[in-house]
């Protein structure tokens, strides 16, 4: 590693096979690949205030909280892919901030329940993209499968499938 940091070349951080226990929060130019990240009592993952260009591949995602299993807040080109995020107790994925853009979740799962979205995109959030990817509502109460609210403008939501268990909508588009 020194070596190549003598050169001058950019190091990225590759993780694999890892179990966390608690909240992450990751940094720039991160590759975590086959993570398990649990939390009961707040976020499993959570990625912050301008952290860009991390790839989190083939990794599960699980909390069992009011809070979401995976948060992306003012954080933009992040990559979420192939991986699970669950949460029966809150938000299973949760983008919000006008510097959330261009993030990207694809061929995933995403389950969130009690009475929120499985999926919400708020608060600015813009130009994201959901791709190849399954959300389901499994909560009993209300909620919808995927929200886009809060002026969360240009996402796209394609290839995917999108339900939930109760009476409210599956897809969910307000100002």
């Amino acid at each position: 590693w020194r070596a190549l940091a003598a050169l001058g070349k950019t190091l990225t951080e590759i993780v694999r096979s890892v179990q966390f226990t608690s909240e992450q929060v990751a940094s720039s130019s991160s590759v975590l690949l086959d993570i398990t990240q649990k939390n009961s009592a707040g976020i499993a993952v959570k990625i912050i205030n301008n952290s860009s260009f991390n790839t989190i591949s083939q990794s599960t995602a699980i909390a069992n909280s009011a809070s979401e299993a995976l948060g992306i807040t003012n954080a933009s080109y992040n990559i979420i892919s192939q991986s699970y995020v669950s949460n029966p107790g809150g938000y299973g994925a949760y983008l919000s901030g006008a510097d959330s853009h261009h993030n990207t979740i694809s061929r995933s799962t995403i389950t969130g329940g009690a009475g929120v979205a499985a999926l919400l995109l708020d608060g600015s959030a813009s130009s994201n993209t959901i791709t190849q990817t399954y959300i389901a509502n499994t909560g009993a109460g209300p909620g919808e499968g995927a929200k886009l609210s809060g002026n969360a403008n240009n996402n796209t939501i394609g290839q995917s499938t999108i339900t939930c268990n109760s009476t409210s909508a599956a897809l969910y588009l307000a100002g």
